[in-house]
């Protein structure tokens, strides 16, 4: 199947960033950041708005397979469901709403372009987050002043094989877990960053941290 390309505009007046996803009878994906407001947050327009975070699974994973095929529509209710977790990650990251908003757009499109490749569902939010985080990491870097390359030191080995490793035990985790481990080792978000990212205490994200060190070990 041939997917839609994904139109994008960001209006630097409003805030506003319009995304088109699919093809002219496909419903917009809106979504925007509000100027006027105190806490910026994100809205979608065709999202089920105040939806329960505790939905079923079985309608959660529904809406995943749709949007792998290409439905805007579940793509959309998807994001409307993470919204706030997004924002908080990319503005924690970033320190600044302008950035965040240029992460968070490059961050749908890749996923709509690339959910398709995702090959277990229910890592859709974990997957979402770490496409975010590497867009945060781009504009960082695009961001920060030019070093010279006689002072970059040749990357270790050792510590890539290190972090391959990790990331493929992290992929056994609880989706709980997985999120909190990848965030505070992959990361280095601190446990309050963590809490606020996520919305839950910091004896929450402890003892998550706990637990998934706990299923780390048991691949040792």
């Amino acid at each position: 199947m041939v997917r839609s390309s994904i139109i994008t505009q960001l209006s630097s007046s409003t805030g506003s960033l319009y995304i088109m996803v699919g093809h002219k009878t496909a419903r917009t994906v809106k979504i925007y950041l509000s100027p006027f407001s105190p806490s910026v947050h994100l809205m979608s327009i065709i999202a089920i708005m105040n939806q329960n975070n505790d939905m079923e699974t079985v309608q959660m994973i529904e809406w995943i397979r749709q949007a792998q095929q290409g439905d805007a529509d579940a793509y959309g209710k998807l994001i409307g469901i993470y919204q706030d977790c997004f924002y908080r990650v990319a503005r924690s990251r970033l320190h600044n709403d302008e950035d965040a908003a240029d992460a968070i757009q490059e961050m749908l499109l890749t996923g709509w372009e690339k959910c398709s490749t995702l090959k277990e569902p229910k890592y859709f939010k974990t997957w979402m987050i770490r496409i975010l985080i590497n867009k945060c990491n781009n504009i960082l870097r695009k961001n920060r002043p030019l070093e010279s390359l006689d002072h970059i030191p040749e990357p270790c080995a050792e510590n890539m094989e290190d972090n391959i490793m990790f990331q493929a035990m992290i992929q056994e985790l609880s989706e709980k877990n997985r999120i909190v481990m990848a965030l505070y080792y992959g990361d280095s978000y601190t446990i309050r960053e963590i809490s606020q990212i996520l919305e839950i205490s910091e004896d929450a994200v402890k003892n998550r941290l706990s637990r998934g060190r706990k299923e780390v070990l048991k691949f040792l």
